[in-house]
């Protein structure tokens, strides 16, 4: 997926992320992709399938700060990470903390304190 997301491959994203597994945190990969393709409706409805449940699946957080990047949303895509972590989720070690996906995020404080968190803070490249 990653190799597609990089060439900017929508047709192939697409495919790839609709033959995803629907249980978390793979519909924040979809959501993702969604949303970098311009799909914005359908991650909004992501987002609530994923945030609505109580309790939350495990890596629904995960998933949810996925969706929240692929948007744009980077105050709200922190905040679901935050909860990953406080979830024991396992979010930074599902994607490689220095994955593009996360770019938006490296100048942040609070990325930085999620980082320390979780002892990845010292990754080069996480943080900038």
């Amino acid at each position: 997926m990653q190799a597609y997301i990089v060439a900017k491959d929508a047709p192939k994203m697409l495919k790839y992320a609709n033959e995803l597994p629907k249980f978390p945190p793979w519909p924040g990969m979809r959501a993702y992709v969604l949303g970098i393709t311009g799909d914005r409706a359908a991650v909004r409805k992501i987002i609530h399938d994923l945030a609505t449940p109580r309790p939350r699946a495990w890596m629904a957080d995960c998933s949810l700060s996925l969706a929240y990047l692929s948007i744009g949303d980077t105050a709200q895509a922190l905040t679901a990470l935050e909860r990953s972590t406080d979830r024991h989720e396992i979010c930074q070690n599902f994607l490689r903390v220095t994955n593009p996906i996360y770019e938006p995020l490296r100048r942040s404080p609070r990325w930085a304190a999620v980082l320390r968190r979780v002892g990845l803070a010292d990754v080069p490249g996480a943080i900038r």
